[in-house]
């Protein structure tokens, strides 16, 4: 149910010795909060099956990649 999306677009110019890059990342789409870990699997313990870890959030990225 985890779904990461990524879209890249090149620019070549000055007869494509030159490109710029243009980066767009989506991470965790669907907002997912899917547990990774738990605290305990000790029934005697308090925080029996409290969640140590969770997917993070939905995270977007942006970037760019010059080369020349």
């Amino acid at each position: 149910q985890l779904l990461d999306l990524g879209i890249h677009k090149v620019i070549s110019f000055r007869g494509g010795r030159n490109r710029v890059k243009l980066m767009a990342d989506l991470f965790n789409v669907f907002n997912i909060a899917t547990i990774r870990g738990y605290e305990s699997n000790n029934m005697s313990e308090t925080d029996f099956l409290a969640p140590s870890s969770i997917v993070p959030p939905r995270v977007f990225r942006f970037g760019a990649q010059i080369s020349f």
